[in-house]
């Protein structure tokens, strides 16, 4: 309220505009985390005596699919006295909020109140540092943490320097290694269930994956998955015979990944980006009866050397198409 994104109402029963909907909400408490733990989350979803909010929207196209995280519901006590607010600003809650916050991210490269950036040289992330702080400032906030990989950051600022992991957009981020982390461990955790259930594995499948360097796991994952659907068997079905000793061999594959680690940096090693005489991005797809997948490398050549990096992959199983139609 006192930032202004949502404003007090002084008379409920007089109103601007034709329509008004009044939005349920409740708190979202998340202990671990350094900025924000209590969140308000509101249901634009819900109904009563007419269509919702949502039901009226157009959600937009996407630009993206987004896995969210588990939510932990705290609501409050009711309040004595029953205030009314109306949004000043746009509604996060509602059916087009992943369209409006994917297009803000697609511009302007934020994600929400986190923004990711680099530079060539310590020098230059120090005086990007600089820029931020004064950015933010001029519009009244403070910035609350800034991890770098450099040293110039070590020195000059003292912000949550101490922390050797840190996450980037869901993605661990050892930060003196400058490398992002994939831990397979909890996953194996997971999958090491007594009488695994569909439900089970489609719990498994959901890895948080967005760069697509696990495919070569979840590819199998999402396959089999698929199968148990042809099978008709039920989501809380017990696996037996075939089935359950093809999803023995999977768990202990998983557990076995443990931690996969890859460069953040592309140029890392290879003495920057300036030692690079050539470099090229290569595409890559293929298709068969049971999925489809493309990926892409990046090709780099300097006076040592051939290098060749993952950069992204993605998969999809393909519900009845051939192999031709895949293709």
């Amino acid at each position: 309220l006192a930032r202004g994104i949502v404003e007090t109402v002084e008379d409920p029963g007089v109103v601007d505009g034709e329509k008004v909907h009044c939005l349920p909400h409740h708190a979202v408490v998340r202990r671990n985390r350094t900025t924000t733990k209590v969140r308000v989350v509101f249901d634009a979803s819900a109904r009563s005596n007419g269509p919702s909010l949502n039901d009226c929207l157009h959600v937009g196209p996407r630009f993206n699919q987004m896995i969210l995280g588990i939510l932990l519901r705290n609501p409050d006590e009711e309040p004595p006295v029953t205030q009314v607010l109306r949004y000043a600003r746009v509604v996060f809650g509602v059916n087009r909020s992943p369209f409006l916050l994917k297009a803000t991210i697609r511009h302007h490269s934020i994600y929400v109140d986190d923004s990711i950036g680099g530079a060539d040289t310590e020098e230059g992330v120090w005086k990007l540092y600089c820029d931020y702080k004064r950015i933010l400032s001029e519009g009244g906030f403070n910035l609350h943490k800034y991890i770098a990989s450099g040293s110039v950051i070590d020195t000059y600022v003292i912000m949550n320097q101490h922390l050797t992991e840190q996450k980037v957009l869901g993605i661990r981020w050892k930060v003196k290694e400058d490398a992002l982390v994939f831990d397979i461990r909890e996953v194996g955790e997971l999958a090491n269930v007594t009488g695994p259930t569909k439900r089970n594995v489609l719990a498994v499948g959901q890895i948080y994956d967005p760069l697509g360097i696990l495919t070569p796991i979840t590819i199998r994952l999402k396959i089999f998955l698929q199968e148990l659907h042809k099978s008709r068997i039920g989501w809380d079905q017990q696996l037996t015979g075939d089935l359950l000793d093809r999803w023995r061999i999977l768990v202990s594959e998983l557990r076995r990944s443990n931690f996969i680690e890859i460069p953040r940096y592309y140029f890392k090693g290879s003495g920057g980006e300036r030692a690079i005489n050539l470099y090229q991005l290569c595409g890559f797809c293929d298709a068969s009866a049971k999925a489809y997948a493309a990926v892409v490398y990046l090709l780099t050549m300097t006076d040592t050397g051939i290098r060749c990096i993952l950069m992204s992959s993605k998969t999809r199983v393909p519900p009845n198409f051939t192999a031709d139609n895949s293709e």
